[in-house]
């Protein structure tokens, strides 16, 4: 058997419980080892020690990711969820050329039991600004404001004027987060306000995180289990009060508090208090391949403005907010709507030449 451990709490719990199950565990482990992104691989050798699991560590480099990203583009038929979709299909790849093709893996934990803390202390901050708790008329606006790569005062500047007035400037898209968040309010738990926010999360990340890892393992010829993302650990995630899943303190907030007490003396105590990473890549330093593609694609200049592309382009780095959805986007248009999908070799010598 086989488990995606990444270090983090969700993974450990689930990999610690497939030993006690099981007895023996092949564990895997991807990620950077640039400076402040190997962290990954020290908890997860930490934790697959603690259980005596047999270990695989799967180094995802710069030229990895500028093979890898328009490669996936190209057979997936869709821009990517996030980069590090890369590292997924990398470790995926990894443990099916050894032989194995199921896997299982932490999402969902963090969805139902309030697991990452910046998103949480911002809503936390939100609901301070209500004059009348039990209502939050804009709710569903502040989590499409806070998740966006481009807020709505940027895209004009970003979006060709004509194809952002055939997307309706967002109005849709602004009418489906208001009234999804409207409707889950009125369902959520009254413990507190922060309920219906957690609740929007999973709503919205948590499909799109297990459709990542699907799309990503069975690319590789692997299938990928959730165990956190079942009916019964909802309900039950679901009827614990917001005090038991998270305190707001804005230096440090506590998260995923039910997970965290419930396996404090399974784990080893740095990884029960370890803060949320999941399999994070460098990639905002990993985009400079991309810029003349950028440049001369025909798909980005009809879709994106000669500033945008002109700013991007001259620092994908600094301006990695706006390069990776131009880039991804971009990909996905050569290859799909333009029939001349991008030469992975071509972005692997620009890479060398950065």
């Amino acid at each position: 058997m086989c488990a995606l451990l990444s270090g983090g709490l969700d993974s450990a719990i689930t990999t610690s419980l497939a030993m006690q199950s099981i007895g023996t565990l092949n564990t895997y482990c991807a990620g950077a080892r640039n400076d402040g992104f190997d962290d990954d691989f020290t908890f997860a050798r930490q934790m697959a020690e603690h259980i005596g699991a047999n270990h695989h560590e799967i180094e995802v480099t710069r030229d990895t990711f500028t093979q890898r990203l328009p490669e996936m583009v190209n057979r997936l038929g869709n821009p990517m969820s996030t980069p590090n979709e890369v590292a997924i299909f990398e470790v995926a790849s990894a443990l099916r050329a050894q032989g194995h093709i199921v896997t299982i893996s932490g999402e969902g934990a963090d969805e139902l039991f309030a697991g990452y803390a910046p998103i949480m202390q911002q809503c936390a901050a939100h609901v301070a600004t209500l004059t009348d708790r039990a209502h939050d008329p804009d709710g569903g606006l502040f989590h499409l404001q806070a998740n966006a790569w481009f807020s709505d005062e940027l895209k004009p500047a970003v979006l060709n004027p004509t194809h952002l007035a055939q997307a309706d400037h967002d109005e849709h898209l602004r009418r489906f987060y208001r009234e999804t968040f409207t409707a889950l309010h009125a369902k959520a738990p009254t413990d507190s306000p922060l309920q219906a926010h957690l609740q929007f999360q999973r709503r919205m990340n948590l499909p799109n995180l297990l459709q990542r890892l699907d799309t990503a393992t069975m690319l590789a010829g692997v299938e990928g289990r959730t165990p956190f993302a079942d009916i019964e650990v909802a309900i039950a995630a679901n009827a614990l009060p917001m005090d038991q899943k998270y305190h707001h303190d804005e230096h440090n907030p506590g998260t995923k508090l039910a997970l965290r007490n419930a396996f404090a003396h399974d784990l080893p105590d740095p990884i029960v208090h370890r803060p949320k990473a999941s399999f994070p890549l460098p990639f905002q330093q990993w985009l400079n391949p991309f810029s003349a593609m950028l440049q001369a694609s025909p798909f980005a200049r009809s879709y994106f403005t000669e500033e945008s592309l002109a700013l991007v382009s001259s620092d994908p780095n600094t301006y990695w907010h706006m390069a990776w959805p131009m880039i991804n986007i971009t990909l996905w248009g050569q290859a799909w709507a333009m029939n001349d999908p991008v030469d992975p070799e071509l972005l692997t010598h620009a890479a060398a030449s950065c």
